[in-house]
């Protein structure tokens, strides 16, 4: 009767610890690492697929971002919404009256952070990806 008891416990203890022992491995710390203050770095944009990075003489970079904790961004003196699920980052802004969101998948590798963008211009017909790289201040 000992033995079937302690066999029960023993059973209920290793069960116990495989339902509390494996935790997510994947959890995403792009949220806790892009908080901060953020000066671009670069700026390049590919068009139609193409493999060679376009620059504008007349661009510089230098422009900043802040996240804050509180889920919220001041870019260009304005201010919005930004939200992370996985690799990707969402800032949601008002455009004069109008709402809305730009998306982004990002890669953040110490104090790098790279966003890039995939969008079609219906004016133009041509399908473009931006890439933004900035340095954390």
């Amino acid at each position: 009767m000992k033995k079937k008891i302690l066999f029960s416990l023993m059973a209920l203890f290793m069960l116990s610890l495989t339902f509390t022992s494996c935790g997510d491995d994947d959890d995403d710390d792009n949220g806790a690492s892009i908080v901060g203050k953020w000066k671009e770095t670069s700026y390049v944009w590919y068009e139609d697929d193409s493999n060679t990075p376009q620059t504008d003489e007349k661009y510089t970079a230098g422009d900043e971002i802040e996240f804050k904790s509180d889920g919220t961004y001041v870019q260009y003196g304005d201010t919005g919404k930004w939200s992370i699920n996985g690799n990707k980052l969402t800032l949601n802004y008002k455009d004069g009256s109008k709402d809305e969101s730009e998306e982004y998948i990002i890669t953040i590798n110490g104090n790098t952070l790279i966003m890039t963008s995939e969008y079609y211009d219906e004016e133009d017909g041509h399908k473009y990806k931006d890439v933004y790289t900035y340095t954390k201040q």
